[in-house]
C-alpha cells in the first residue's frame, strides 16, 4: 500500500515543481495513474509473487503465472525435475464452458483455490462454487460446501459448537445439546470471542458496531484461543455522508480509530479456555490494538502448544513466542527491532 500510494504523489510533486503554477495536464496525472499497483501487477510487470501450493502427498508444488498471453497454471514434480502444465488448460476450459453455458478462454480460466489431491484429481473452485477435477475424463463434479455460519464454529473432532451470547463464550455437545458457559466477565464493549473490523461502520454516534465472532478450536479440539474485544476507551473518528440525494444534511458515520501516538483505543485481550475443565487463561501482558493484534497459530504435533506473533504497533518491533498452556510456560523464540520500519517481516512454523 505504500508503494501504491507514494509513487503517484512522487511523480505529482515533480510535475507540480516543475510547472511552477501548481497546475498537471490530464496526460502527466494519467501517466502517474498508470503506476498505481493495480495497473502494474501482471499488466506490465508479472509475476511478482508466485506462491507454491503443495501436493498433498508432498510430491511436488503448483503454481500459477502469467505473462501478456495468458494466465498459467504449472507444477513442479520431484521426481521428474522439470516444470509442466498442471493439467490440459483447453480440455478444462471446454469443461468449464459446458458448465457454464458461455465461452471460456484456456488463457483466462475462471478457476481459483487450487488444490492437488492426487494424480487424478484436483479440487479447485470455479466462481466461488467447488469441484473436483477428475484429470482423465476431465468431468467437474460439485462437492458439498460445509462452510461455517459466521457466528458459530465447530471444533475439529466435530463434537462442541462455540458460540457467543450476552458478550460471552459458550459450547454446546454436539451429541446431547449440553451447554457450557466459559466465560462470564463479558458485558458490552467488553466482549469475548469478538473482534472490531477495520471497516466497521457506525450511523451516528451511539449506533450498533457489526456483530463479530472468531475463536480459534486446537487442533485436537481440547482448547480454544480467543480475545477480549475492549472497546472501553476507543476513540471514534467520524464521516460525513452526503450521498443521498433527497436529503438536504449529511449522515453522521464513525468509526474506531485512533491517531499517531493515541493511547485510547480498541484493545484485544489473548485468553485461552481448556474445554474439559473451563479453565480461562488471561493473558492482559500480552494486550494489543485492534490495527495490531497477535496472530496466534497451533502447533499440530505438540498438544496444547500455541506459537504467538506480536508485530508491535508502530511497527518497529515484532517479537516470536512458543507457550506451552499444559504447563502454562512462555518463551522468547525471536525478536527483531528496527529504528525505522520492521514491513517485510513472516515466519511458519516447520514441524513437518
Amino acid at each position: 500500500m505504500i508503494r501504491v500510494l507514494i509513487l503517484p504523489l512522487f511523480i505529482i510533486g515533480i510535475f507540480d515543481s516543475s510547472y511552477g503554477q501548481g497546475t498537471i495536464a490530464r496526460e502527466d496525472y494519467t501517466r502517474a495513474v498508470s503506476f498505481l499497483w493495480q495497473n502494474l501487477n501482471n499488466k506490465k510487470v508479472f509475476n511478482i509473487n508466485v506462491e507454491a501450493n503443495w501436493f498433498a502427498d508432498s510430491s511436488g508444488v503448483g503454481f500459477t503465472t502469467q505473462n501478456k498471453e495468458g494466465k498459467w497454471f504449472r507444477k513442479y514434480e520431484f521426481k521428474k525435475k522439470k516444470q509442466e502444465p498442471l493439467f490440459d488448460h483447453q480440455r478444462l476450459a471446454d469443461s468449464i464452458a459446458a458448465l457454464l453455458k458461455k465461452e471460456v478462454k484456456s488463457t483466462d480460466l475462471p478457476v481459483s483455490s487450487i488444490k492437488y489431491i492426487n494424480l487424478t484429481q484436483i479440487e479447485l473452485s470455479v466462481q466461488g462454487k467447488e469441484y473436483l477435477l477428475d484429470l482423465g475424463s476431465y468431468t467437474l463434479n460439485p462437492q458439498k460446501n460445509e462452510r461455517q455460519t459466521p457466528f458459530v464454529a465447530k471444533s475439529p473432532d466435530g463434537q462442541w459448537i462455540a458460540y457467543s451470547q450476552n458478550y460471552n463464550l459458550f459450547i454446546k455437545s454436539v451429541k446431547d445439546g449440553t451447554i457450557k458457559q466459559l466465560s462470564s466477565a463479558g458485558f458490552k464493549n467488553y466482549e469475548y470471542a469478538s473482534y472490531y473490523g477495520w471497516s466497521d461502520i457506525m450511523e451516528g454516534e451511539s449506533d450498533e458496531r457489526p456483530a463479530r465472532f472468531a475463536v480459534n478450536w486446537s487442533p485436537d479440539s481440547k482448547w480454544i484461543q480467543t480475545f477480549v474485544c475492549d472497546l472501553r476507551s476507543g476513540n471514534k473518528m467520524y464521516l460525513l455522508d452526503w450521498s443521498i440525494e433527497n436529503k438536504y444534511r449529511p449522515k453522521l458515520l464513525s468509526y474506531y480509530r485512533a491517531s499517531p501516538g493515541d493511547t485510547n483505543m480498541v484493545y484485544m485481550i489473548p485468553v485461552f479456555f481448556e474445554v474439559s475443565t473451563g479453565q480461562e487463561i488471561r493473558k492482559d501482558q500480552m494486550r494489543s490494538t485492534h490495527t495490531n493484534p497477535i496472530s496466534y497459530e497451533w502447533s499440530k504435533k505438540e498438544p496444547g502448544v500455541i506459537y504467538e506473533e506480536n508485530l508491535v504497533r508502530g511497527y518497529q518491533e515484532v517479537d516470536l513466542y512458543r507457550y506451552d498452556l499444559s504447563k502454562n510456560l512462555q518463551g522468547k523464540l525471536y525478536s527483531e527491532f528496527s529504528k525505522t520500519s520492521i514491513d517485510t517481516y513472516n515466519s511458519w512454523i516447520n514441524e513437518e
